[in-house]
């Protein structure tokens, strides 16, 4: 099941501390929370891209299959803009793979109405980069869609509400967003490695109460000067 970010975070501060968070901390939740939201984001996106090489050397296709644990599913209303868009935004802003313009986190859109003849509407997705080309095509009753600015999947006509597949994106400001829970330990660990690593060799100045530390003395041995012989 989907895991919440401040989850994630709060599993990954308890490992660190091992108990309870002292008084002077210097890493507070909101740094695992951003530190975890960075690494999911960019180990999704290397995983992306290797799949997407190893199909293209394969079949000559960079055909991408996104796993079904890291989509989420939500149910819109399609609206019209002020400029005539036919719009609909989904709760959460839809994860952007580098490199995409066919928006590979936008895994699939269904509509749950009927056209005025009483079929189905049939959804096809094009990438941002052919709505130009709309305008060549000829007549049809198909419905294309793309992923527009905004956090807006644009359609081509009036479809009144559409069940959406989506990999959602993380950000560290929002806790309610989810994260797939099959690389919530490979994060968790990634997160405690950069932190111990920040951690090491840290010399706190000041102790817990707020006053300085005092630098250990050390005490001489005797036998060690030159001017005392041993007996």
């Amino acid at each position: 099941m989907p895991l919440s970010l401040v989850q994630l975070a709060e599993k990954a501060q308890d490992q660190y501390y091992q108990d309870y968070a002292p008084r002077d901390k210097f890493f507070d939740i909101g740094d695992f929370k951003f530190h975890a939201a960075a690494y999911y984001s960019s180990a999704l996106d290397a995983m992306y891209q290797a799949a997407r090489r190893e199909n293209k050397a394969q079949d000559g296709f960079s055909n991408m299959e996104i796993s079904a644990a890291w989509l989420i599913k939500d149910t819109l209303p399609v609206v019209k803009s002020e400029n005539g868009d036919i719009y609909a935004k989904p709760h959460y802003d839809v994860f952007s793979f580098n490199f995409d313009a066919f928006a590979n986190g936008l895994n699939g859109v269904r509509a749950t109405g009927k056209n005025c003849n009483g079929t189905k509407f049939e959804l096809i997705k094009i990438s941002n980069n052919d709505p130009r080309f709309l305008s060549l095509m000829p007549q049809t009753g198909l419905v294309f869609y793309y992923m527009g600015p905004e956090n807006r999947i644009i359609f081509t006509r009036d479809v009144k509400e559409v069940e959406v597949w989506y990999i959602p994106r993380v950000m560290d400001n929002d806790d309610t967003c989810v994260l797939s829970d099959n690389i919530a330990s490979d994060v968790i660990t990634k997160v405690l490695t950069l932190m111990f690593g920040a951690k090491s060799g840290n010399l706190i100045q000041e102790s817990n109460d707020g006053n300085k530390n005092l630098a250990a003395q050390t005490q001489g041995n005797p036998l060690l000067n030159k001017n005392i012989q041993p007996q």
